[in-house]
């Protein structure tokens, strides 16, 4: 089973968890799992991954599955696997970076994430009047 000892605070329906001490007959019963005061997704009782407590439409505490693809990046649109526009999945949905300060160090950060080497090259490009800065390498 999948363990988390990350930061993902959000569902994969984008459901907001609740602290885990808001629940505390599960606290007690999971002691030593990495719970406490605050909302990170965990996996306690070895579930196939990371999930939280949220509350539903009706008030009620659910659980859900965690979001657990928050910050990832991946290239998109390019002519292979090392070319493509840098996207970064937050709150369920992958978004362009926009950043006139984007350069080849944060190529270089993207393309170690990836694991595709030690170098990248920032290539800047407008679309549409927006300012998406792509990473080519």
């Amino acid at each position: 089973p999948v363990s988390s000892r990350g930061f993902v605070n959000i569902t994969e329906t984008g459901e907001k968890c609740l602290k885990w001490t808001e629940v505390p007959s599960f606290l007690e019963r999971y002691r030593r799992k990495g719970l406490g005061h605050h909302n990170f997704c965990r996996n306690p009782d070895g579930r196939l991954k990371p999930w939280c407590f949220f509350r539903n439409t009706q008030g009620r505490v659910d659980w859900h599955y965690c979001d657990c693809n928050q910050g990832s990046v991946r290239l998109h649109g390019g002519q292979s696997t090392l070319d493509g526009t840098v996207e970064v999945y937050l709150n369920g949905g992958w978004g362009v970076i926009c950043s006139s300060q984007w350069d080849d160090e944060d190529a270089a950060v993207v393309c170690r994430q990836l694991g595709n080497g030690e170098k990248g090259r920032a290539k800047h490009v407008t679309v549409s009047g927006l300012r998406p800065v792509p990473v080519r390498w």
